[in-house]
């Protein structure tokens, strides 16, 4: 009897050193598992950010050119308004020198 007892103590306490064993490799690979979670969600987050930040200067850079669009045009046209008032002024100064001479 006290040999079933102390046989059954000795495989108790070799299956319970076998369940710490088997609980800290389960630990281990969790944590394993964990790191590489959160290594592969670090490297989602930055694409997304990369993309969300390509977007946004794509974006920007379209509207400077609209910007630089409107800006050319607009002096296209002031250019178009001051050679007018220079064509104008040119006659007038052709006529002012012929009056003087005549």
């Amino acid at each position: 009897m006290a040999m079933d007892t102390v046989q059954t103590i000795r495989n108790a306490e070799t299956q319970a050193i076998q369940k710490e064993k088997d609980a800290v490799k389960e630990c281990e690979t969790v944590i394993s598992k964990s790191r590489e979670e959160a290594d592969e969600m670090l490297v989602a987050i930055r694409l997304s950010a990369q993309e969300q930040a390509n977007e946004k200067l794509e974006q920007a850079e379209l509207k400077a050119k609209q910007l630089m669009q409107e800006s050319c045009k607009g002096a296209e046209e002031e250019i178009l308004v001051l050679k007018d008032r220079v064509k104008g002024k040119e006659e007038k100064a052709i006529s002012l020198v012929f009056s003087n001479i005549i």
